[in-house]
């Protein structure tokens, strides 16, 4: 193997990952921050009928396991050195997406017709508004459809510093124009059309990306029924795949609304915003290591091979995960009262049991790749479908009894019941060796993550108790402080240090150099 390239790769995806964690720390900010800003400046009303509109064209808009086709084939033939197969590829799944971006186009062109009576709850001059919004923001969701095989692109080649650059790029310049827009009083409409605009900007921006960094050009007069049934076959898996995931969370307020009552909803739905935030720190560098597995599973049919990145990356993403995992448990409460007030201990509880599951789930994702590459996405699909069933069912008995905490105890359930099933997965089909796995990353990570758990109970409890956010973060700073600490002296190894080091001498080369 190429260690010219290995070493590119492994630069890119550091570079990749650190630009990912700005983004979602500017996305917890602008979260925090934004978001009220803009519900002041054009009221209630207006954001609710924008969120409305947002929410409901999202929901057309599953792209089919598609992208996840694209990432997948495309790392495939760039690994075999297959330019032309890469090409003939692409012009067929180019092809696919415009004939689905067609049917969504139909479906809500369909519903626009028929708002009146769906949304019988709206007045005349918000029905109105919501037609416009509507139509801005479809017209640019369905144009912009197509080109979600851009990512998928930039993804294969390790072009990840430029991906998320230009994902950077879309929301800083948003959130610029935005606030130009609402202080200059243009309100609900210019909302959605800096939104429409820059999406299309950004398709822009990596499709220049890709001219300059890539030898792709897309053979659109290529045909071939035995790669069509191949793309097919692999999406049909895949999108049943994203479609249970969605429902976890998609059908838990529906059952909310059943069995338990408008409160029950509202605390779910902070708990599941929290959970998300933890999804998206642990998950920053998923999907950059697929063309590296595509490089070291070539012509193999099992994972075998993969077990030592699975390693590495799941000890430094249990990292991640764990300082997020024991930040929630310990500090917590204190992080809801502040930010909630009084009255909201079932989000607490909710968002514990939501996370949980994912101090084993996450560490894996290497192994979550290596079935795409692989080709074993109907176990997966299947793997879903049942945590799915069996959320669906806790769910309404659970929240029959104890409400919000009931249905985030069935998704733990669910949740857990998925990793166990995957880890079967793993090692019967891609004889990865889930023991080693578990032995190496999580058996060698947990006295320090123990002694840490301990440490933020200590902290919680005795140091800067009290309401407000000075306390908290006084708190905060010295978990983060006590767990670096901990994991250095018995938790990680010495690629992990220096890891963790690099950043800073980086900054202190660039100082003396000033």
């Amino acid at each position: 193997m190429d260690t010219n390239i290995e070493a590119k790769s492994s630069r890119q995806i550091k570079i990749g990952a650190v630009i990912s964690y700005l983004a979602l720390a500017l996305d917890v900010v602008a979260g925090l921050l934004y978001t009220p800003w803009i519900i002041r400046q054009i009221g209630d009303a207006d954001y609710g009928l924008y969120t409305l509109a947002t929410s409901l064209i999202t929901m057309f808009m599953l792209d089919f396991g598609m992208s996840a086709a694209v990432a997948k084939f495309v790392s495939h033939y760039r690994a075999k050195g297959d330019q032309q197969g890469m090409n003939n590829f692409l012009g067929m799944i180019y092809k696919l997406y415009i004939i689905v971006s067609a049917v969504i186009c139909a479906v809500l062109v369909g519903v626009f017709f028929n708002i009146n009576q769906i949304y019988i709850k709206l007045t005349p001059s918000e029905l109105s508004a919501f037609k416009i919004v509507y139509l801005i923001a479809a017209s640019s969701m369905v144009v912009c459809f197509p080109f979600i095989t851009l990512n998928g692109i930039l993804t294969a080649h390790e072009q990840f510093a430029r991906l998320k650059l230009a994902d950077v790029f879309n929301k800083v310049a948003s959130i610029f124009l935005t606030i130009i827009a609402l202080l200059f009083g243009m309100g609900l409409y210019a909302l959605v059309a800096v939104h429409a605009v820059m999406n299309l900007l950004t398709i822009v921006v990596k499709l220049v990306m890709i001219r300059k960094t890539t030898k792709i050009k897309v053979n659109f007069q290529h045909s071939d029924k035995g790669m069509l049934k191949e793309i097919t076959g692999f999406s049909f898996w895949t999108t049943v795949q994203s479609i249970a995931q969605r429902f976890i969370f998609n059908i838990t307020p529906t059952v909310l609304g059943v069995v338990s009552g408008s409160v029950g909803i509202t605390m779910f739905g902070l708990a599941s915003t929290l959970e998300g935030y933890v999804f998206k720190f642990s998950q920053a560098i998923n999907g950059m290591f697929m063309p590296k597995i595509s490089r070291a599973t070539l012509g193999q049919k099992t994972g075998e091979a993969v077990l030592p990145l699975m390693i590495k990356v799941g000890r430094i993403v249990l990292s991640i995960t764990g300082i997020l995992v024991i930040g929630i448990v310990t500090l917590g409460q204190n992080f809801v009262n502040v930010w909630l007030g009084n009255g909201y201990q079932e989000v607490y509880i909710c968002t514990v049991l939501l996370i949980l599951p994912s101090v084993l789930h996450l560490p894996q994702q290497v192994a979550n790749t290596a079935v795409v590459v692989l080709d074993k996405v109907k176990s997966a699909g299947i793997v879903y479908t049942i945590m799915a069933l069996v959320n669906i069912v806790f769910s309404f008995l659970f929240g029959h009894f104890w409400g919000a905490v009931g249905c985030s105890l069935s998704i733990c359930i669910a949740y857990f019941v998925r990793t166990i099933l995957m880890n079967v997965v793993f090692y019967k089909q891609l004889n990865i060796n889930v023991f080693k796995f578990f032995k190496d990353c999580h058996g060698k990570m947990a006295p320090g993550l123990l002694v840490a758990l301990g440490c933020g109970v200590l902290i919680s409890r005795y140091v800067m108790v009290g309401s407000g956010w000075i306390c908290f973060l006084t708190q905060v700073v010295c978990l983060m402080i006590c767990y670096v600490a901990i994991m250095w002296l018995i938790g990680w190894n010495k690629s992990e240090k220096n890891l963790f080091l690099s950043p800073v001498r980086t900054v202190l080369k660039r100082s003396k150099a000033k």
